[in-house]
């Protein structure tokens, strides 16, 4: 009568057990994936918006200087200093173009991409129109080159601000979407590890139910075959001692 009903029983825990372990193991599961995908998104925030927010700035940077040295050129009477203008315009150039290489290599999207392009290609159209004041003022005309150079020349500069100031605002949106993507990442942690605790404790709290539930029935069984074996230990003793020790068949 008892075979069936701990069998049953038996299942129960087995089954209780086995639930348990298979939510704490899709609770590691599900706790590593996503901590993986939050580590990639920190690591792509740092590795690619914030890199071409900072290139691009640097860029704008020297794209200002070179214009000033151009500015510092015009005015320059001493051949020695125009050369050394010349030198560090020519230096701050190069390293346009190097921030401009960062840009191209960690910037993401194809918008971004044709961004740097169309930038690009603004800084190369500005060394005929630097060659051009540079001719000129070796020529000795430098109100020709002045003109130039407040003309068509400041207005390229500005026009390649722009397009790095553009730089930084692509970059830096990209930077708030990967951060809300990570606080989305976040809070879906929070509450699905939420739900997984409150699982995990539900089926703790009904494996250990039934665990004590069979514990305290097993120790009921047994008390209650210990009491009948001792009454039957008596009655045997006592229906010895009424037949005697001379009876034997």
């Amino acid at each position: 009568m008892n075979s069936p009903k701990r069998l049953n029983v038996s299942q129960r825990l087995k089954w209780g057990f086995t639930l348990l372990i298979l939510i704490f193991i899709l609770f590691g599961i599900y706790t590593i994936y996503h901590g993986l995908k939050v580590s990639r998104l920190t690591r792509t925030i740092y590795n690619h918006p914030l890199v071409v927010s900072n290139a691009a700035l640097q860029a704008n940077v020297m794209i200002t200087k070179m214009h000033l040295n151009m500015k510092n050129l015009l005015l320059s009477s001493s051949p020695s200093k125009s050369n050394d203008f010349l030198i560090t315009m020519n230096d701050q150039e190069n390293n346009t173009y190097q921030y401009l290489d960062i840009i191209k290599e960690k910037i993401l999207g194809g918008e971004g991409l044709a961004l740097e392009t169309k930038t690009r290609k603004l800084l190369d159209d500005w060394q005929p129109i630097r060659k051009e004041v540079i001719g000129l003022i070796r020529r000795g005309d430098k109100e020709a080159a002045t003109r130039i150079s407040m003309g068509k020349g400041a207005d390229h500069i500005a026009a390649l601000e722009k397009k790095m100031l553009g730089l930084m605002n692509y970059s830096r949106n990209k930077a708030f979407e990967f951060m809300q993507e990570n606080d989305k990442t976040h809070f879906t942690m929070n509450i699905i590890g939420g739900l997984f605790l409150v699982l995990g404790t539900l089926a703790s709290i009904i494996v250990a139910f039934f665990t004590l539930r069979k514990t305290r029935s097993a120790e009921i069984e047994l008390k209650e075959s210990e009491e009948k074996f001792n009454i039957d230990a008596v009655d045997l003793y006592g229906l010895s001692e009424i037949i005697g020790p001379g009876v034997s068949g």
